[in-house]
């Protein structure tokens, strides 16, 4: 600070320049995280020396007040407030202690600063919307994996705070339209500890029945169990960012997601490490997010984690490998309240791969206009193009509905390590409109109409057609 102040040592004493002095430490103090400062120039002082005394005051907190919680504890919220009477009031604190507070999926909370009853005093008003910590949930979606047909139903449930200590569980059940040909299970539980990190626990499982043999079905199985440690780091400027540790180990004897005839006699284990660094930058004209994931597998964790096992699958793999994703999202706010929204995923892998671990391109969430899991490959990079239209709302009764239309163009390419394998292009590309529908919390649709660009291994698309509507309706409760 007095650094940059002692710029202003040999300037002729004037009004404006005392003005610009104010106008400074205001600006500095913001800067540095404390946005409520008083500046003061005492009038009346002798300045015929050249000295010029002000008084900078920083305000310190006086109270924090919770209002509007219904459904979650008052003085549980205010407890993960850190800033204590009396302690100068940093921004980055309050924002990174609403950041923790606003995880949770079933409240909201803001800060609201109010003149506090001592001078110099500052009360922290935090203002809580939150509903029901509860909500259940079933939908159908036309995301097309081999095994499951064109058809995919959804249920499950969400539970905001379980134990009214702010955890989480999350329970999804999903089956193809047949459901003896597949079904599944997944779901994951979330821990905030009291020192503001977080434990997760996840896991999955997974049934399918592939009859691509002649005279015989085969049944394929799969579970995942997995966790994940998340540290928040200090904010800096506009940058909130976390490190994230994790494990995860997968046992499956098919990879029918991919292909009818991925079934094996065998189980193959997965085991592997996980470092991710993630973060999300606020700017002027938009939010930019990312994440960066390494993987590490030292292989031979079980005796079914060997390379004699992932051979099994792909020859030449082994069970020792590493990875890198790289996960960048920006949106960037347009005049006329249009946005564009840009996703780049990156993979990249000097090791062969199983099937789980490739990236794979096709899809909703991915390619638009292709079947699920279309191409895949040891490495590869997914670009997504959106322009978004602005949001049409309108309101019927006590339903607050909201409609956005869009259009996008997405990009894949996918390639192995193994060169000598021969095959037709590995890239996509498609364009199309998009449409998105929210009712309030109860109902959800996404519908994508992609027309393909390139045409993958030469063959023509499901039912000869070059296109596919994606559709998504969700209903909650």
């Amino acid at each position: 600070y007095k650094k940059e102040i002692d710029k202003f040592i040999g300037e002729p004493i004037t009004l404006e320049k005392l003005d610009e002095i104010k106008i400074f430490v205001v600006n500095y103090f913001r800067e540095e995280g404390y946005p409520l400062v008083g500046v003061n120039i005492p009038v009346g002082q002798d300045i015929t020396d050249g000295d010029v005394y002000v008084i900078i005051q920083v305000a310190k907190l006086g109270v924090v007040k919770v209002e509007g919680a219904r459904y979650f504890s008052k003085e549980r919220i205010k407890k993960q407030v850190r800033l204590k009477p009396n302690e100068k009031i940093s921004t980055n604190k309050v924002i990174q202690d609403l950041e923790w507070l606003n995880d949770n999926p079933f409240r909201n909370v803001s800060a609201i600063y109010q003149a506090g009853d001592s001078l110099n005093e500052t009360d922290v008003i935090l203002n809580v919307e939150d509903r029901v910590p509860m909500r259940v949930y079933g939908g159908y979606e036309n995301s097309s994996y081999t095994i499951a047909g064109s058809s995919r139903f959804v249920g499950g449930f969400n539970l905001g705070n379980l134990f009214k200590s702010d955890q989480q569980l999350n329970f999804q059940f999903m089956s193809a339209k047949k459901i003896n040909d597949w079904w599944g299970i997944a779901g994951n539980y979330i821990i905030p500890l009291p020192w503001k990190n977080i434990l997760k626990f996840l896991g999955s499982y997974s049934r399918a029945v592939s009859d691509e043999a002649e005279f015989q079905s085969v049944t394929g199985k799969g579970w995942t169990v997995a966790s994940r440690y998340e540290i928040p780091l200090p904010i800096i400027g506009n940058l909130s960012h976390d490190f994230i540790i994790g494990f995860d180990f997968k046992r499956t004897n098919n990879f029918l997601l991919f292909a009818k005839n991925l079934a094996f006699d065998e189980f193959i284990d997965v085991a592997q490490f996980l470092l991710k660094y993630q973060g999300t930058y606020d700017d002027s004209f938009g939010v930019t997010s990312f994440e960066l994931s390494a993987f590490y597998s030292p292989g031979s964790i079980t005796k079914n984690n060997k390379t004699s096992k992932f051979e099994i699958e792909r020859p030449g793999a082994k069970s020792d490998y590493g990875y890198i994703d790289l996960d960048i999202e920006r949106v960037t706010r347009l005049k006329a309240d249009l946005s564009w929204v840009i996703n780049f995923l990156g993979q990249l892998s000097f090791s062969k791969l199983l099937l789980s671990e490739q990236l794979s391109l096709g899809g909703s969430f991915s390619v638009r206009g292709y079947m699920e899991n279309e191409v895949t490959g040891d490495s590869g990079i997914l670009l997504k193009n959106e322009i978004r239209f602005p949001c049409i709302r309108f309101q019927k009764k006590s339903l607050k509905n909201t409609l956005q239309f869009l259009a996008f163009l997405d990009y894949g390419f996918a390639t192995d390590v193994d060169k000598s394998v021969v095959e037709s292009s590995k890239s996509l590309l498609s364009v199309g409109p998009g449409v998105r529908f929210n009712m309030s919390t109860y109902l959800t649709l996404r519908f994508d109409y992609g027309f393909q660009l390139i045409e993958v291994n030469g063959r023509p698309f499901q039912n000869g057609g070059r296109s596919r509507g994606h559709l998504s309706v969700i209903a909650s409760y």
